[in-house]
Formats: structure tokens, C-alpha cells, sequence
């Protein structure tokens, strides 16, 4: 780690410092209770409540959620570069099934595509966040350090939903290309968004219960020819019975 990326780490950690004893200070005193509650309690508000001054400056807690503009990708990057990468995590998002891929129509590669793009931009806020559950974890005298970790944990995993969301979208994108009728279960590999073994079982399987179904079908249809055909027959032999009998 270069000397910047360390200084701003020590900036960062004397911010959060800072906000703990900001965010202590405002808060109500409350009794003491004999039963001590667990950190999976106390990790959930059960209030709302309103950001202090400072929180808001640094956080930048008046932006919108859901903001008109972007950051340009050389502001991205020097955003993620501040913050080391864990040894051995994969930061790319996984290729699409080559199968699929050849088979897409230009508009569902250019969805896959756009799909990979988020893949890729969420993979980038794990690298702040990891790096700041590094330094929270130093703080061996806060007693409050398992349950910052906790309320990390729940950001991790909504992002890793997020993530899991699109890659079922993408699945959806490619076992569709194949057959606009079939659907994706759910589940992935390392490389690609389903392993290559998993998506031609997948395609066997529905491509067999749909040749099921169009035999039903057609077996059903050609049940009611037979019965219309013989039907016709009868009566058509019933009216020349009732034509010689009469002669």
C-alpha cells in the first residue's frame, strides 16, 4: 500500500471516529437493563431518525438515491484505486455461455452486455467496503466493533442480491436466445453466469418436455380428425341406408 493510500486511510479512520463520538453524544441516555442484548439486536434501528451535521458532510447524505448524473470512469477509478483489492477476489463479472452468445439476436447481446456493465460497477463498491470492515476490525477497544461488522454483513449481502438478480437476468437472456420459451433456474458458475454443462442439461430437459407437450398436443388433434373423420363417414352412410331403403 503506497503512502497516500495510507494516509487516506488514516484520515478516514479519524472521520468514523469522529462521527462515533459525534453520533454518541446525541444520543439519549437510556436505562440499563440486567439482560444485555445480543449484537444481531442491537445491529437493527428500530427508529428513524435524522443524520447529524457532520454525518451529512461526509457521507454526502443529501444526494438523491437515485442520482441524474454519473461519474466519469476516471473518477470511478480513482475511487475503487484508493482502497487495496482482497488477494484472490475475482472482479470481473462472469462471460456469457458461448452457446448463447452465438445464438443472440443484437438486441439481447446488447442486454446481456448492458447487464455485465452493472455486474462490473457493482463489483467496484465491495473494495471501499471491505477495506473499511479491515479497519473497523483493528478497533480491538470499541465495543461496538462486531456490531459495525454486522450492519457491513447486511450491506455485503444486499449487494451480493443485487448482483445475483442481474446474473438471473442474464441467464433468462441466454437460455431464451436458445429458445424464446425456456426459463433459467436459479444458480451460476465462476466463469460464465451457468456452467456450460448445466445450461445444455437445461436446454435437453426443456427441449424434451416441450417436444412432450407438442406431442400431447398433436396427438390430442389428430384424436379429434380421426373421431370427426369417422363421424362424417357414419352419417355419410347412414343417409345412403335411409336412400335405399326408401327405393
Amino acid at each position: 500500500m503506497d503512502t497516500n493510500t495510507s494516509e487516506q486511510l488514516v484520515a478516514l479512520q479519524q472521520r468514523i471516529m469522529q462521527l462515533e463520538q459525534f453520533i454518541t453524544q446525541q444520543q439519549p441516555q437510556q436505562q440499563s437493563s440486567t439482560a444485555q442484548p445480543s449484537a444481531e439486536q442491537q445491529q437493527q434501528p428500530s427508529y428513524s431518525w435524522t443524520p447529524p451535521p457532520l454525518l451529512s458532510e461526509v457521507l454526502q447524505l443529501e444526494s438523491s438515491l437515485f442520482p441524474a448524473t454519473m461519474l466519469t470512469d476516471d473518477e470511478r477509478r480513482k475511487v475503487i484505486e484508493n482502497y487495496p483489492n482482497i488477494d484472490g477476489v475475482q472482479c470481473q463479472p462472469p462471460d456469457t455461455i458461448p452457446m448463447a452468445s452465438r445464438k443472440m439476436k443484437p438486441f439481447q447481446s446488447k442486454q446481456d452486455m448492458s447487464l455485465k456493465r452493472l455486474q462490473y460497477l457493482i463489483s467496484g463498491v465491495f473494495r471501499p467496503m471491505d477495506v473499511l470492515g479491515l479497519e473497523i476490525s483493528k478497533e480491538t477497544d470499541n465495543q461496538n466493533v462486531q456490531r459495525y461488522l454486522y450492519m457491513l454483513r447486511d450491506c455485503r449481502s444486499l449487494l451480493l442480491n443485487v448482483s445475483a438478480q442481474i446474473n438471473e437476468m442474464r441467464n433468462t437472456l441466454a437460455i431464451q436466445a436458445i429458445n424464446p420459451t425456456f426459463s433459467s433456474p436459479s444458480g451460476g458458475n465462476a466463469n460464465y453466469t451457468m456452467a456450460p454443462a448445466d445450461f445444455q442439461a437445461l436446454l435437453v430437459q426443456q427441449t424434451a418436455a416441450a417436444q412432450a407437450v407438442q406431442k400431447a398436443t398433436g396427438g390430442a388433434f389428430k384424436n379429434k380428425k380421426r373421431f370427426n373423420n369417422n363421424n362424417n363417414f357414419y352419417q355419410q352412410q347412414t343417409c345412403c341406408d335411409r336412400a335405399y331403403i326408401q327405393i
